[in-house]
């Protein structure tokens, strides 16, 4: 109902920006969305653009480790966006495959128009988000009304991949990635790291740490196989979970153990 209610309530502004980010879906690089807008915004706006990945949303004040890639009102990644400099968004694009961008706020919209012509200004769309009182869906959202958005879409000026080393294509689903043609000899996908994961066929996965990003990315050796799946099995790898002293630590912003 919640993601009917907030579809209703969109006013032509957000619908445009809508259909806009709907246009991305099934491309080869990520969205980086500004969570600026409490709450579940980013992700009820883009639930129209299955196959769409995004960087951002739909709740950065989690405690999560993987929440560390993520752009927020005050953050690009790991830098204060009040610092960041156009270097800065060039590595952060690269390493989390970031085609497109979405900022909310007038000061990012402004920062990231001065990083031309790496960072290509698509248009502005000054969205109010709860424009109406309710909806036919039955959900009240006029206690949510929180003014109007300026958000501003851009384009970067880089070659997009999910393979950090490797060739292919990826297709990401809820605890699950699908790698086609991938280059022989071992590849390694920008997707997080998770210690649960498995492939099928057997390959040997493991973690690939990465400078700049505490979790660390999947590595597969799939030695001659082009075509495998990635998934969350459920199942620690040893058949034993890590302590309970690495899980703390790891939601607490380190590094679980590789």
């Amino acid at each position: 109902l919640a993601v009917r209610a907030f579809n209703e309530a969109k006013g032509p502004a957000l619908a445009a920006l809508a259909s806009w980010i709907e246009g991305r879906a099934g491309g080869t690089g990520r969205l980086a969305f500004q969570d600026a807008v409490p709450g579940i915004v980013p992700a009820v706006w883009v639930s129209g653009a299955p196959g769409l990945e995004l960087i951002g949303g739909p709740f950065p004040q989690l405690n999560l480790i993987h929440s560390r890639a993520a752009f927020t009102e005050t953050r690009w990644l790991e830098r204060r966006l009040d610092e960041t400099t156009v270097e800065d968004v060039k590595r952060g694009a690269e390493l989390y495959n970031v085609r497109w961008v979405v900022t909310m706020t007038s000061s990012a919209c402004s920062l990231f128009r001065s990083m031309a012509p790496f960072v290509r200004f698509v248009g502005r769309f000054d969205v109010d988000p709860y424009g109406r009182a309710s909806s036919s869906a039955g959900l009240d959202v006029s206690t949510l009304r929180l003014g109007s958005y300026p958000a501003c879409a851009f384009e970067l000026d880089r070659a997009p991949s999910y393979f950090l080393k490797g060739s292919g294509t990826t297709q990401a689903m809820p605890n699950r990635i699908r790698v086609r043609g991938a280059s022989p000899g071992g590849v390694v996908l920008r997707y997080h790291w998770l210690d649960t994961l498995a492939t099928e066929p057997p390959l040997g996965v493991r973690r690939f740490a990465v400078e700049g990003d505490p979790v660390g990315f999947i590595a597969v050796d799939n030695g001659n196989v082009s075509d495998f799946e990635v998934y969350n099995s459920y199942r620690w790898a040893g058949a034993s979970r890590p302590s309970d002293k690495a899980e703390r630590s790891s939601a607490g912003g380190i590094a679980p153990r590789p």
